[in-house]
């Protein structure tokens, strides 16, 4: 069996969207031939705010876990001077100081190793690869740094790596201002193309970023490897067909600046007014984490209050709960990628409702696998809302009849993986 090295910052126990991609490859590799070796951060096992992110780890020794499916390579994580202040004083406190300093650790964390903190996961794997020499490395973004440490370490060993793209890196769209601009531009474009013009082959989420990697490498092979679904995370007994007291619309995660929040509150306020659905609600789980967005749906749901229900971050199998429950699942449409909880909501069978217009890509997804209704206006999502309410008064549920799911499951688009690494030629 081949070894494949795998460098990701994000993993479990930290179980974000991000985490999910690499735990896949470290579930599945072994079922299709590759031995995978994970070196990641060492994770903590509660994240409630943003400070607990960046406190030192637990553990001050490098930890290694060996199965027969594969390693786990955990590095302690220790805090640079930017996050000791903010440690030390607060969030609020030094914000100017602090912004100069991470400007520079952002541009020399790419030139010279003392200034960046996560330098032991680059450590980590060299060592391994002296004792262990693997086949293939593979590194999936963000953070880039993890590109540099996979591209230094196939030139240093003579092994072929595996660029992976969770989400954009110097072509991002969601700068926030004339300054974040012109980094991405003029120092992040010329950093990106010299690290990954080593690799041997390019993955990515979605078809916009890979659209926009074709401009940067086009000669490079750029292959889609979406995120998807665990089928066993899906418990086959459960509640769904059990009557709620409330017609629950859910949204579990995080809401981002281009998700169009506004026209799903207009809608759910157009379906409410004059007496009508009385007794539907939309839930925000996780939304009390991110205080911008939260204000963002309370600013937009004024008059609705007391059909708007946000909470805390809720772990994985409590969020799942929750979707089998619910009566509606709700999705934003996104131009910029297939985001992976749609991936996420087909095995629950619940109807999905998509506000907002996408590239077609999460409408083709939705319409092949026959499981949701696509709105692109308040209006329209007002008439969904109505019809969807009117049937579960009626029936105690609205129906869906999903089919062809089983291609986004994280197996599926693992063993794709797996096929296309063991392609290359070393």
């Amino acid at each position: 069996m081949k070894k494949i090295l795998i460098l990701a910052y994000d993993f479990p126990p930290y179980n974000s969207m991000g985490s999910q991609r690499p735990y896949a490859w470290f579930k599945y590799f072994h079922e299709f031939g590759l031995y995978p070796i994970i070196v990641t951060r060492h994770w903590g096992e509660t994240y409630k705010d943003a400070s607990d992110y960046i406190k030192p780890s637990e553990i001050q020794k490098i930890s290694i876990q060996e199965t027969e499916t594969g390693t786990i390579i955990n590095v302690p994580y220790n805090p640079n001077y930017r996050d000791r202040l903010i440690l030390k004083y607060g969030l609020r406190s030094w914000v100017l100081y602090r912004k100069f300093i991470t400007l520079l650790y952002t541009i020399l964390q790419y030139l010279f190793f003392p200034f960046d903190n996560r330098k032991g996961i680059y450590d980590a794997a060299d060592n391994y690869i002296k004792e262990h020499k693997p086949d293939y490395i593979i590194a999936t973004g963000e953070p880039f740094i993890l590109f540099r440490y996979a591209s230094k370490l196939s030139k240093k060993h003579s092994i072929p790596w595996i660029a992976d793209y969770r989400d954009y890196w110097s072509k991002d769209f969601n700068l926030n201002n004339h300054i974040e601009t012109m980094l991405y531009t003029f120092f992040y474009t010329p950093i990106e193309k010299h690290f990954v013009k080593s690799a041997s082959l390019i993955t990515t989420v979605g078809p916009l970023i890979q659209n926009l990697q074709k401009a940067l490498f086009p000669k490079k092979k750029i292959e889609i490897i979406l995120n998807g679904y665990f089928e066993d995370e899906y418990p086959k007994n459960t509640i769904e067909n059990q009557r709620q007291e409330t017609f629950n619309i859910v949204f579990g995660g995080t809401i981002y600046l281009f998700n169009p929040v506004e026209i799903f509150l207009e809608g759910l306020a157009i379906c409410t007014q004059n007496g009508e659905c009385q007794k539907i609600r939309a839930t925000f789980y996780g939304s009390n984490f991110e205080l911008a967005q939260k204000e963002r749906i309370q600013k937009n749901s004024i008059g609705i209050e007391n059909h708007i229900k946000m909470t805390d971050r809720l772990t994985r199998n409590e969020l799942y709960s929750e979707y089998y429950k619910a009566s509606c699942l709700l999705i934003f449409a996104n131009q910029q990628m297939i985001p992976g909880k749609l991936l996420e909501y087909l095995p629950i069978n619940k109807k999905i409702l998509m506000a907002g217009k996408d590239n077609g890509f999460m409408e083709q997804i939705i319409t092949d696998t026959n499981t949701g209704i696509i709105c692109s206006t308040a209006q329209e999502i007002a008439e969904a809302l109505k019809s969807m309410y009117k049937e579960w008064e009626t029936t105690g549920s609205v129906k869906c009849q999903s089919r062809n799911i089983e291609e986004y499951s994280r197996r599926f688009q693992t063993q794709k993986l797996a096929n296309l690494i063991k392609g290359i030629e070393n």
